[in-house]
């Protein structure tokens, strides 16, 4: 989101630093400086922020103050705010998964930066490697397992009701198989 606002506040970024403008009292409150990007929770209370690193990227978490999250990520690829979990590329472009513990797990460094990766469920991962193979994850504690679940996948992971939806074996007219996951 470009701008956030409800009846009390607009969230915004200016020139590189991240308000939040309180209506009723007419007061700007800057949160941090050399904001790249930010991400709200649904009532926009708690915030992740992305600040430029270089090439990379730092993230902080802020609900009444920063705290740093991340250092040196290449991109951030999902996350639940709520829950302060992150999924995200590091600087050598492994897929990691952190958790409210500030535990940091490497999944792979087989993963294209620009495929398809969902969070599900906060502990469970879905992504398709650079073999268009569809993995899923579980993490727990500082451990994973995982499972290959689909081959020759088209490269999307599509949200559906309580699931998702991965095509796979497409040929030229877009025929091929569909997976419910």
């Amino acid at each position: 989101k470009d701008v956030y606002m409800d009846k009390t506040r607009v969230i915004y970024i200016d020139n590189g630093e991240l308000v939040i403008y309180n209506i009723s009292k007419n007061k700007k409150k800057v949160i941090d400086n050399n904001v790249d990007s930010y991400i709200c929770n649904d009532d926009c209370k708690k915030i992740l922020f992305l600040k430029k690193n270089n090439d990379l990227y730092d993230v902080y978490y802020y609900e009444k103050k920063i705290k740093k999250m991340v250092d040196s990520i290449n991109k951030l690829v999902d996350y639940n705010i709520d829950k302060k979990i992150l999924v995200y590329f590091n600087d050598i472009n492994e897929l990691c998964y952190k958790d409210n513990k500030n535990k940091v797990v490497k999944i792979s460094n087989n993963v294209n930066v620009n495929y398809d990766i969902k969070l599900y469920d906060d502990k469970y991962l879905y992504y398709v490697n650079n073999s268009s193979e569809l993995y899923f994850v579980k993490v727990s504690k500082n451990k994973f397992k995982e499972k290959k679940l689909v081959e020759y996948v088209g490269g999307s992971i599509l949200e559906y009701k309580n699931g998702f939806i991965v095509f796979s074996n497409l040929d030229n007219d877009y025929n091929g198989d569909l997976y419910l996951i």
